[in-house]
């Protein structure tokens, strides 16, 4: 009749959602996983083919990590791990960093934000925000003429491939 072909490889996905389980057709990835991991996570943003799985969801679950099983052995034969300031917006391929431009701001790039803003001006001084397509953070401080109780500093935040950054814009 016909003939079972397995795969020799799955690929395991782990997002906010949980973890996926897909096959890897061919051989072993080596450093084609972060390329290909890359890749599915931009198709999950608008107009992209796994657009209706975020749509589903009602936010993009990017992915944190991924792995490369032999089926028969359950070795792992490859590795991916998100940075730890992992951003996938705005990134084109070889487009250089910059703004965080995105209509509808992820959760998770929301949490790094604001971890990051505590992490440059204290617990509690920092509020991000989202306007006109970009992440902004605005912070409190006491004003040193002392004629306020506080002084308000607005930030755009940006993307340095290291982390984000701050650059004060009032």
């Amino acid at each position: 009749m016909g003939r079972i072909v397995r795969s020799k490889y799955r690929l395991e996905i782990t997002d906010s959602a949980g973890t996926h389980k897909l096959l890897w057709r061919g051989r072993s990835p080596g450093a084609r996983l972060g390329d290909h991991i890359l890749a599915y996570a931009k198709s999950l943003e608008r107009g992209g083919s796994n657009e209706h799985i975020s749509k589903n969801l009602g936010y993009i679950p990017y992915p944190s990590s991924a792995r490369i099983i032999e089926q028969d052995t359950g070795r792992t034969v490859a590795q991916w791990k998100a940075g730890m300031f992992q951003v996938y917006e705005g990134h084109e391929a070889g487009e250089s960093a910059g703004k965080l431009p995105s209509e509808n701001p992820s959760t998770s790039t929301e949490r790094k934000v604001r971890s990051a803003a505590a992490d440059r001006f204290g617990r509690g001084k920092a509020d991000p925000f989202f306007e006109h397509g970009h992440w902004w953070v605005k912070v409190y401080e006491e004003d040193p003429d002392g004629y306020r109780d506080y002084v308000e500093r607005i930030f755009s935040v940006v993307d340095t491939n290291r982390g984000f950054d701050f650059e004060e814009v009032s």
